[in-house]
């Protein structure tokens, strides 16, 4: 059953416990709904985060970036900077075909993508 945001009227997977752009608690939703948001991936910098937005825009298949800082060890007060890489849940199946693709070098951002989003 999908969690819901009150704050962002979204929905996202069950495995949410807060919102990943606003930080609110999520509660379960009444109903199941059609359309969530899963987290396909997480990029470490903004331009990884780019890059695979890039490829989803280009293809048609909406996203959204969440930043969300994480503390590791040994230094738990030097935050490292996580970007979760959000698309609706009936999409993830074809945004996971092509960042496997992507993955293998299958396919690139090209110049007449980015003129065309």
């Amino acid at each position: 059953m999908p969690r819901y945001c009150e704050r962002c009227d979204t929905y996202f997977a069950e495995t949410f416990g807060a919102c990943p752009p606003c930080g609110a608690k999520l509660s379960f939703a009444s109903a199941p709904q059609e359309e969530f948001w899963a987290v396909l991936g997480v990029a470490s910098n903004p331009p990884n985060a780019e890059i695979l937005g890039g490829l989803l825009a280009a293809r048609g298949i909406p996203h959204l970036v969440a930043k969300r800082g994480v503390s590791m060890y040994p230094a738990p007060d030097a935050g490292v900077d996580l970007y979760l890489m959000l698309v609706p849940g009936e999409g993830l199946e074809a945004a996971q075909e092509l960042q496997v693709a992507a993955e293998r070098g299958e396919l690139a951002v090209t110049e007449k993508d980015l003129e065309e989003t």
